[in-house]
């Protein structure tokens, strides 16, 4: 269970950022939950949990991914789509394993500390661009060009960074300029 619970922990630091006014997108790490905690998860927007029960995993209405073992059951809206990896997700991850490689070079004293911080500042850095440029560009557009700037996916990463104006309440609007189609698109 600890190794789990320690996954809870990971899952909610991947989603840190630093602008307190965005609380609500931090994950909520519950830990281990039962049956008996069903009332509070319902009544959570975000979180992140472990179980051992696995009647859980018949209760699509509680989450938006269940991982259970090697699978993975997903449910709720484009859950499928958005977490497919893209060329920009490979990008980032070649650059987070060369600073961390890097970084096991010169750590000294405990290297796995050592790599959730920098796992961590990595996951924020990304986190307070993103959710920086949507803040900056409140009542405005923001063109899928815009998000290959910030090391997005410009067609992929569509329906996550929606996702996100609509989680944080943002009034942008998206546009998609039709990177590999024909029509524009607008998302608000």
């Amino acid at each position: 269970m600890e190794i789990t619970c320690y996954k809870v922990y990971s899952s909610c630091v991947i989603a840190t950022q630093s602008d307190p006014s965005h609380s609500r997108g931090n994950g909520n790490p519950l830990f281990y939950i039962n049956v008996a905690d069903i009332p509070v998860i319902q009544s959570e927007d975000v979180y992140v949990a472990c179980t051992t029960e696995r009647i859980f995993a018949t209760k699509t209405g509680l989450f938006d991914a269940c991982i259970d073992g090697n699978q993975i059951r997903l449910c709720g809206g484009d859950v499928e789509k958005q977490i497919r990896c893209t060329s920009a997700d490979c990008i980032r991850y070649k650059t987070w394993e060369n600073e961390r490689q890097n970084l096991a070079l010169a750590a000294i004293g405990d290297i796995n500390l050592s790599q959730d911080k920098l796992l961590m500042r990595n996951f924020r850095r990304m986190n307070d661009k993103i959710l920086g440029k949507l803040r900056d560009c409140e009542d405005a557009d923001i063109a899928s060009k815009e998000l290959q700037e910030l090391g997005l996916d410009g067609k992929s990463d569509f329906l996550f960074v929606g996702e996100l104006i609509d989680v944080y309440g943002y009034n942008v609007d998206l546009i998609d300029e039709g990177l590999g189609g024909c029509c524009s698109t607008i998302m608000q």
